[in-house]
């Protein structure tokens, strides 16, 4: 067969590809309300399996300048570090030195 008529088949099939990995991540949503499955007793449905599972990201929010994380009594939270862009591993040396190593940099 020449390479000619073989190129148009070949884009087909590689659309046809295309195609269905478009389709197979058209996965459903959950449709439960959002009081249904919080507090102690949540109601949950059962997990739906699909091909491609369906993925939401949560955005990373930082803290403001007058919130931040509540200790318990007896403790105080302050801040090591400020401006840091994506911190990811934190590393405490023994003489107490902190190193962080940032994502983006």
């Amino acid at each position: 067969m020449p390479l000619a008529a073989a190129l148009p088949r070949s884009r087909l099939a590689v659309l046809a590809l295309g195609a269905g990995l478009l389709l197979a991540g058209c996965g459903e949503t959950a449709r439960l309300p959002f009081e249904a499955g919080t507090g102690p007793n949540p109601q949950l449905p059962p997990p739906n399996k699909t091909l491609i599972p369906t993925v939401h990201i949560a955005k990373a929010v930082g803290w403001t300048d007058t919130a931040g994380p509540m200790a318990p009594p007896g403790f105080k939270v302050t801040a090591l570090a400020r401006g840091l862009d994506h911190p990811r591993w934190v590393y405490t040396l023994p003489n107490g030195d902190v190193l962080v190593a940032e994502s983006n940099k």
